[in-house]
């Protein structure tokens, strides 16, 4: 009869890697991102691995047999209230830095901003993204100037340059012209919620 070893927990993982221990304990099935690539997918995103597992899911499900899911694609799983071919344009060419391919890190980047724990720096960082539309790091009047008439589609262009002109009173503290990053992290939240409001998944 054999005798009973106790066998402490040290001592029954010793020499196993880490990563294959924690890829066991996600139950990781065919098909599904390991524990690396969870780690590396959900850096920069506010998504826990199991939230991006169940993202992964997702977009393999609305890409179907494609090697990158598109624009259609997405417009299918968004809320009736981003359905303006506009703002998904440039949410998308945001997330795919112009390439029209949405591969799953992209996918990640159109959905993370409205996560209720998103950092509000983050949030302004993606909305300053959204208005940047030549993406040289500043938002200038033209830019805005687009973004709105194409946000407003029928209102007087005079109206139009009102709001610009509003706009930089109340961002371009420092009266250069511009609108950098660091002036939609400053502003007063009243400002950015009418800038954010037609990209926002709520309402």
């Amino acid at each position: 009869m054999l005798s009973e070893t106790k066998v402490t927990q040290e001592e029954a993982t010793k020499g196993l890697d880490l990563d294959t221990v924690n890829e066991h304990l996600l139950e990781k099935e065919d098909g599904e991102l390991s524990f690396n690539e969870l780690e590396k997918y959900k850096k920069g995103t506010t998504f826990s691995r199991a939230q991006v597992q169940k993202l992964h899911r997702r977009y393999a499900g609305i890409k179907g047999e494609k090697q990158h899911a598109d624009k259609e694609d997405i417009i299918r799983v968004m809320p009736h209230t981003l359905k303006n071919s506009f703002i998904l344009d440039r949410m998308v060419d945001v997330a795919c830095r112009g390439t029209g391919k949405i591969d799953f890190a992209a996918f990640l980047t159109i959905f993370s901003p409205f996560e209720l724990s998103c950092p509000q720096d983050t949030q302004r960082e993606y909305l300053f993204s959204l208005y940047d539309i030549d993406g040289d790091g500043k938002v200038s009047p033209g830019d805005l100037h687009h973004v709105f008439s194409r946000l407003f589609d029928g209102a007087p262009d005079s109206q139009i340059h009102q709001i610009v002109n509003n706009t930089f009173q109340s961002l371009d503290v420092d009266l250069d012209g511009y609108l950098l990053v660091t002036d939609f992290k400053a502003a007063n939240e009243n400002v950015l919620s009418i800038m954010h409001c037609p990209f926002s998944s709520q309402g």
